[in-house]
């Protein structure tokens, strides 16, 4: 992991996040850009065919740098930021220096990104998938009265 140790500490928890959100996770995923140029992602999400970006900012320093990025590659970013000083510090240097794309990000607390990904990202398992329902009885195991 390229940062320093709070840096890890919340990408680690960002990842277990997603995990139990049952998406797949890359740490330090390297994505080529247009412009032929490689950058890397501090976590790249996946379930089925929807990627999601997550970059941790504990300052303010990259964060337009990490949303133009995840424009230009096109998916959802996810910014997990320590706390509201430096939310309110990224979303005041975004202010009018991006163009509007309609590409969704979200800049978050820590705590705050379980429930955005409850809320924009559920999980229905298959209704008939063995593996997501463990508790299912096949039907020769059931006993009962016959009916004549």
């Amino acid at each position: 992991m390229r940062g320093k140790g709070f840096h890890t500490l919340l990408v680690e928890k960002a990842a277990e996040v997603f995990l139990k959100h049952r998406f797949q996770i890359e740490r330090e995923c390297p994505r080529r850009l247009p412009d032929g140029s490689i950058d890397f992602l501090d976590i790249l999400a996946v379930r089925d065919r929807l990627e999601i970006a997550v970059e941790v900012e504990t300052t303010p320093r990259n964060a337009v740098h990490n949303i133009s990025m995840a424009m230009k590659l096109d998916i959802p970013l996810m910014m997990i930021v320590p706390n509201k000083t430096v939310r309110n510090t990224v979303l005041k240097r975004i202010d009018g220096q991006l163009e509007q794309t309609g590409q969704q990000f979200w800049i978050l607390l820590p705590d705050e990104l379980p429930q955005v990904l409850t809320n924009c990202f559920p999980y229905f398992p298959t209704a008939n998938n063995p593996l997501e329902n463990k508790k299912q009885i096949p039907m020769t195991a059931i006993k009962g009265r016959n009916r004549t």
